[in-house]
């Protein structure tokens, strides 16, 4: 080993003892070493260290609120935007192998993938047949999870019109690929497999289909569901099987709007019948997103489970979603939202759990604060005041293509959150919104 990498190497085991500085301004040093250095045997080992050192530093509380100004994150990207990337992810990928149970670990590894996916220099961009019509069974652990991450990344790029997939044979070699590693006897891989299938359908968003959902797909699916998974797994799949029925998915599209929540707690909302889709497949479905509202994840849990279940739950679920209100957390505030939808959430049911309509209220705004927005103005006496408001979804761009000086009516746009007279929000109001509901931009 080599004085400066023995240097390093000290640096990240004791840097108070050997630098006098703590470990990540040493970490933060090794970084921008790795990023000017060549690759030889000694630096790799430096590099191992240092992912190894700044992936310890991940907490939970980061990894479900990932900002690539993290110092932790921003060094991560620091080394992916080198020419140390590929080992950074091979590393990366290794550890997510040793600590696969752990959830956030999981998600941080979606989010990695996603926001590199776009310059990432590790993207196969040439002799994509070569490299997809390889014999997957000859593939290591680590290459089938790479070999996933290469289908995602040509599958967004595909959305994107940067790749085609008018080669019917090579369509097929990867599906069939893809649906071989769901069902490996690696968690892991089965993971990652999973997440890419639900891609290459074209998950629940707007975005076309790259294969065909065809019967011994949703069998395969179906098979899939019967194996233990975890959580989001079982959604993705869940999505799979709803995207098989257009008619399904056009009725969740139309429903996917923060305001939806809002709206059928006040309104309620016209369910649609079980029988759209075989009542095998509804069941799966259902106990998928039933399992969900135990789940902090607004995607997961407002644009989709909370949505399908107001429109499509059986009798049998309602008992079940009555029985969660008598547990804490919060599927029991999710539950409450389904039901209160249902026309089933009752009076007493209210009183006998103490729930508050206000604490559903509370739990949306929190988790869609992104819609969330300040207002100034005068209102319809001209006075002046001002309002927050959580936007519909659907009408956010409407909203924001008014211009000063304009008049509108801002319950057309959403639901107003606090209000008040005056040139400026009280102090005693901002701390109010600030506990309450996380707002920090005033």
């Amino acid at each position: 080993m080599n004085k400066v990498s023995e240097f390093l190497e000290k640096a990240i085991y004791s840097p108070q003892e050997f630098l006098g500085v703590n470990q990540f301004a040493a970490i933060d040093l090794t970084v921008e070493f790795l990023r000017k250095t060549s690759k030889t045997k000694e630096n790799k080992r430096i590099l191992v260290l240092t992912v190894d050192s700044l992936y310890n530093h991940l907490t939970d509380e980061m990894l479900l609120q990932y900002k690539s100004d993290n110092p932790v994150f921003s060094c991560i990207n620091k080394l992916l935007g080198s020419s140390w990337e590929n080992e950074t992810v091979v590393r990366l990928i290794e550890l997510y192998f040793v600590n696969y149970e752990r959830e956030q670990i999981y998600t941080y590894l979606e989010v990695l993938i996603i926001n590199k996916e776009a310059e990432s220099q590790y993207l196969v961009k040439e002799r994509l047949y070569d490299y997809f019509g390889q014999n997957i069974s000859m593939l290591s652990e680590i290459e089938k999870v790479i070999y996933c991450i290469h289908v995602l990344n040509v599958s967004f790029g595909y959305h994107k019109g940067e790749y085609d997939f008018i080669n019917p044979e090579f369509k097929q070699l990867v599906t069939d690929n893809i649906i071989k590693l769901t069902d490996t006897n690696s968690s892991p891989i089965n993971r990652v497999a999973i997440w890419t299938l639900y891609w290459l359908v074209g998950s629940m968003r707007k975005t076309k289909s790259i294969i065909k959902i065809d019967l011994k797909l949703r069998q395969h699916v179906c098979f899939l569901l019967d194996k233990k998974q975890d959580i989001r797994s079982k959604l993705r799949l869940a999505v799979i099987l709803i995207k098989s029925s257009k008619n399904l998915q056009n009725k969740i599209d139309k429903s996917l709007t923060a305001q939806w929540a809002m709206n059928i707690i006040n309104r309620g909302i016209t369910r649609t019948s079980s029988g759209i889709l075989s009542f095998k497949y509804s069941q799966i479905i259902e106990n998928c997103f039933l399992e969900a509202l135990n789940l902090k994840d607004k995607f997961w849990l407002y644009e989709i489970s909370i949505p399908y279940l107001g429109l499509m739950a059986s009798s049998k679920a309602i008992l079940i979603l009555t029985d969660n209100l008598k547990l804490n957390g919060p599927i029991k505030i999710n539950s409450a939202i389904v039901l209160s939808g249902l026309g089933s959430l009752t009076i007493n049911q209210i009183e006998s759990f103490n729930i508050k309509k206000s604490e559903i209220f509370d739990e949306i705004i929190r988790t869609n604060s992104e819609l969330c927005y300040q207002v100034m103005g005068k209102d319809t006496t001209g006075r002046t005041a001002w309002y927050f408001v959580l936007l519909d979804k659907q009408k956010k761009d409407e909203f924001m293509a008014h211009g000063k000086g304009d008049n509108y009516d801002l319950a057309d746009y959403g639901s107003i959150i606090e209000s008040g007279y005056g040139e400026s929000v009280p102090d005693h109001v901002k701390e109010m919104l600030r506990e309450k509901y996380g707002f920090d931009n005033f």
